[in-house]
Parts: structure tokens; sequence; C-alpha cells
């Protein structure tokens, strides 16, 4: 239906992101990340006494191997200010990525907070708004995230949920966390334009719709002001969107409407 949009690198492509479910979170790989000199050293300290807590949760335990690894690789360099690090300690920070195990207050107006399960996938793409806050808390019960293309057939839902059960000691990408997001309403607008969009990641935009409609809900509930504002990016894409105009119209109809499935 739409040969230019799905050729085969782009089928290969996507097949390669539904497999990504299946690797593990701890699967090493590479990425540039930029920080600060005082911020390294924060790091540091901060995996160091991750790596000395004995009350780490099952996850952080799996990541300690990769934390006394990067910490090593740091005391090589000529980086690591031992005065600056201890600054951690003065403030009693840490690592922010794991939440406390009570679910935050769910709340929508000019600021907002909201809970909802997601896999680590979709928690990746997440955290590259930097703008909004993160964390996650794991779930009593291995949960895991079923692309719904699959959900069309039991077997092979069925067949999905047995692989990623035999992965579920190393934490596959599929594995649903809760994912606690805290963050301001022009913020959250910005993550519309980079999610809201049939090139996006499936389950994020999914989940972004989830959200807005439960903010737009809850703002119309008690007649906030920009409540008619927020309801504009509920009809369809971030190509529909009264202030956003596409670089590249996909003339991807499913995704302009989001009913795709892949």
């Amino acid at each position: 239906k739409y040969p230019e949009m799905f050729n085969d690198k782009k089928i290969e492509k996507l097949a390669q992101e539904n497999a990504r479910y299946l690797i593990s979170v701890f699967t090493p790989t590479s990425m540039i990340y930029t920080v600060s000199y005082q911020q390294l050293n924060y790091i540091y300290k901060m995996m160091q006494n991750e790596i000395a807590s004995p009350d780490s949760n099952k996850f952080m335990k799996g990541l300690k191997p990769a934390m006394i690894d990067f910490c090593k690789a740091l005391e090589e360099t000529p980086y690591i200010d031992f005065e600056i690090a201890k600054g951690v300690d003065n403030k009693n920070r840490k690592l922010s990525l794991i939440g406390p195990n009570e679910k935050p207050e769910q709340y929508f107006g000019d600021v907002y907070s909201t809970s909802y399960e997601g896999s680590f996938a979709q928690l990746a793409q997440a955290q590259r708004h930097r703008t909004l806050t993160y964390n996650i808390t794991l779930l009593d019960e291995p949960k895991f995230f079923v692309p719904p293309i699959l959900q069309r057939s039991d077997a092979l839902t069925r067949e999905w949920i047995n692989d990623c059960e035999n992965q579920a000691s190393v934490f596959p990408q599929g594995m649903l966390v809760n994912i606690n997001e805290f963050g301001t309403m022009d913020w959250f607008i910005q993550k519309m334009k980079e999610r809201k969009c049939s090139a996006s990641q499936l389950e994020i935009n999914q989940q972004t719709n989830e959200t807005l409609a439960l903010y737009v809900k809850h703002l119309q509930a008690k007649n906030h002001r920009r409540a008619e504002e927020l309801a504009k990016y509920t009809r369809g894409a971030r190509c529909t969107f009264p202030d956003y105009k596409c670089p590249s119209p996909c003339g991807f109809k499913e995704g302009i409407e989001e009913t795709r499935t892949i």
C-alpha cells in the first residue's frame, strides 16, 4: 500500500526494532553522552556508592559489573577529582533512575505527574527528553510489551511472551517497569512534537497519546484555562498540530491518524 515508504530497508529496520525487545537491557553498546566535569565526578561517586550498597534491587545488581568497569576506566584518566566527587555525599545525592516504591500522586495542570507501565525500550526513548524527569520501579511479577501487530494472533502472542519469559533473568528490553514521569505542560507539548509521529517508536507514540488523553480530561474537568489549547493536539500525529510544520510529509494515512500497528 505504501511501497515508497515501506521498502526493504525500512522493513528490516522495523524488524530490528521489534527484535530489540528480546535483547537484554545489559547488552553493551556504544554512545556519546556530553557531561560537565563536575557532573562526571558526581556520576563517578554516585556509582561508587551504589556499588557499595547492600540494598540494591535486582536491576541495579545486574548493572553493577558495568558500573565497576566504568569507574575503573575513569580512574585511569586525569578527570577524577575526589574533592569535587565528595559533594555527592554532602548533598546526599543518588542515582535518580530508581524511584520510590510508592507511586507519586497523579496530577495535571501547568505541571504534571503521572505513572504508567512501559518497556525499558520505551524508557530509553523517553529519557532523551531531558526537560522531563523520569524514574522507574520494578513490577512485582515480570510482564512484557507485546507489539500490537502480534496481538492479532493468540499463537504469536504466546510465542512472543514465552521468548520474553526465557530472557527474564537478564531483563529483556521488552520487560515492563513502572515509569514515573514529571514535567511542565509546555515541555510535554514539545515531547508530543517528537513522539506523535509515524516515524516514532509505536509504543511511546501510543503512551504519549494515553497521557495526553488523561491530561486533557483533567484540565477540562477543572476548567483549566489551557484545556482547549491542549485538546488541539488530540487530532492525530504531529503533522496535524496547529503549531508544527512537517519538513517531510510521509503520506502514511494510518500513521497520521494514529491507527497503525507497526
